[in-house]
């Protein structure tokens, strides 16, 4: 399954990496991909992931979830 969420605060390849990294950190998510032209993440995953830990982990890599 997908999921895309918006990210603010990405501004270079460098912040994608990041949020990326951040979102592969969570159980269940299995490739995520950020899109900087339009603040998005992309995540696909097998299981359902626990959102609210991947919002947090957004966060304390220093972006926001909208």
């Amino acid at each position: 399954m997908k999921q895309v969420l918006k990210v603010e605060g990405m501004c270079c390849h460098h912040c994608a990496e990041h949020v990326e990294e951040a979102a592969l950190k969570i159980e269940g998510i299995s490739k995520a991909k950020v899109n900087l032209r339009k603040g998005e993440l992309k995540v696909v995953y097998d299981n359902e992931p626990d959102w609210n830990a991947l919002k947090e982990a957004i966060k304390q890599a220093g972006y926001e979830v909208k």
